[in-house]
């Protein structure tokens, strides 16, 4: 077994004595902390490190990289050799990514007087914890005016949190620079202009038309 081990010896006609001693390895005992196995939050990665010093050895890992260490960022078994006088000792380690995105859709409109109900979407809806950004704890959040909405949820077995956000916009708010009432005089035209950018909105134009301009 592991040790330190020694010796003395004494010169029977002089009484004189020496000593000796030798430390004694067993690739067991190299390892006395093995790598455990790990739950980690998407966007973390971890350095698995199995350096010994003081003794000469070798790794082999699951791809042919021959590092003490290994740097993960993605879910797997994650496995090594490490050759000490011969002697080979397999380590194992399990790495789990927590996958449960949040998702809050798309941007939305919304009608005056209308609202909507955010339902946020996840892989796993169990032992969760939810926070919005009025700091609100409940599984959905009613959206009624325009704003920025988000939700952070915290998976509570892992601790490892996602968020996600979403933009709210009222017809109104859309509008908030309309087109005012106009005096012409004859001969004069005018262009009347209702664009809005990055929003997917229709026209309808009292004689049919379809334009966002007039």
């Amino acid at each position: 077994t592991g040790g330190i081990y020694w010796v003395e010896v004494t010169d029977l006609e002089s009484s004189c004595k020496s000593v000796d001693s030798v430390e004694l390895f067993t690739i067991n005992n190299l390892l006395s902390s093995p790598e455990p196995n790990l739950v980690l939050c998407q966007g973390e990665t971890h350095l698995i490190d199995f350096t010994i010093l003081g003794v000469e050895v070798s790794y082999l890992w699951q791809d042919g990289s021959t590092d003490p260490t290994y740097n993960v960022s993605e879910s797997g078994t994650y496995t090594v050799d490490i050759n000490f006088n011969d002697c080979i000792k397999t380590e194992t380690i399990d790495i789990e990514y927590v996958d449960n995105p949040v998702d809050l859709g798309l941007d939305i409109i919304l009608c005056e007087e209308n609202d909507h109900t955010f339902v946020p979407s996840l892989n796993d809806y169990a032992n969760v914890f939810y926070q919005w950004q009025d700091g609100s704890t409940n599984p959905t959040f009613t959206a009624s005016t325009n704003g920025i909405y988000w939700v952070e949820v915290t998976d509570l077995a892992s601790n490892c949190k996602t968020i996600d956000s979403v933009e709210v916009l009222t017809i109104n708010n859309l509008l908030i620079n309309q087109e005012p009432d106009l005096l012409f005089c004859d001969g004069e035209s005018h262009l009347l202009d209702f664009t809005l950018s990055g929003v997917d909105v229709t026209y309808l134009w009292q004689d049919g038309s379809t334009e966002s301009t007039y």
